[in-house]
């Protein structure tokens, strides 16, 4: 998610997808980890999220981080490449609504643009919903492995960047998220209240 169109949007998804799709060594051990619902190791996501972010569109334009750091080691490798978010945002949401928007979450393999079948209003042509697939890391037991380890991690991610970080929750509709987001960006003042935890 770009906040309006103004900045590069880099999802480690993205970058491990675009890996396991030209099946590159890094995209071969990727797959079978995201199989089996482990994390991918900080060493190989950092490369390619550091190689991401010194590309000229996201040193000139500014960038937003989605999926990344998702542990302590790739925090710290974070701090390392001296890249620090100005923000932090934390999407929070209940387990429930989580294990249920992977369960009708599907892939186009060709496109590997990803669909939720459950409340969208995007038409979806027959072709492509007669094609779409489950991912084996949208799994429920999977799904629960991650949650677990996302929840060890985030007590540390929050103290961390407790000086810059906006809680939403998760369950507002994209539109709203946008807004908020946009506005601790963007307004200083809300800059200012971030660093003194008044929000």
């Amino acid at each position: 998610m770009c906040i309006r169109d103004r900045y590069m949007g880099v999802s480690a998804a993205n970058l491990l997808n675009g890996e396991t799709s030209q099946k590159s060594k890094v995209g071969r051990v990727a797959a079978q980890l995201m199989k089996e619902g482990e994390l991918v190791p900080d060493e190989m996501m950092i490369q390619l999220v550091e190689a991401r972010l010194n590309q000229s569109d996201c040193k000139v334009n500014g960038w937003v981080l989605e999926g990344f750091p998702k542990t302590e080691g790739q925090m710290n490798m974070l701090k390392g490449m001296k890249q620090v978010p100005s923000l932090v945002v934390v999407l929070q949401i209940d387990d429930d609504i989580v294990y249920e928007r992977h369960e009708y979450k599907k892939i186009d393999p060709i496109t590997g643009e990803v669909y939720s079948l459950k409340g969208t209003t995007l038409p979806i042509e027959e072709e492509t919903l007669a094609r779409l697939v489950s991912r084996d890391c949208d799994q429920h037991e999977i799904v629960k492995k991650r949650l677990k380890s996302w929840k060890e991690f985030l007590p540390k991610l929050e103290e961390t960047y407790k000086d810059r970080r906006l809680s939403l929750n998760a369950e507002k509709t994209v539109k709203v998220l946008v807004e908020s987001i946009s506005e601790a960006v963007e307004n200083p003042v809300y800059q200012l209240l971030l660093k003194k935890n008044s929000i």
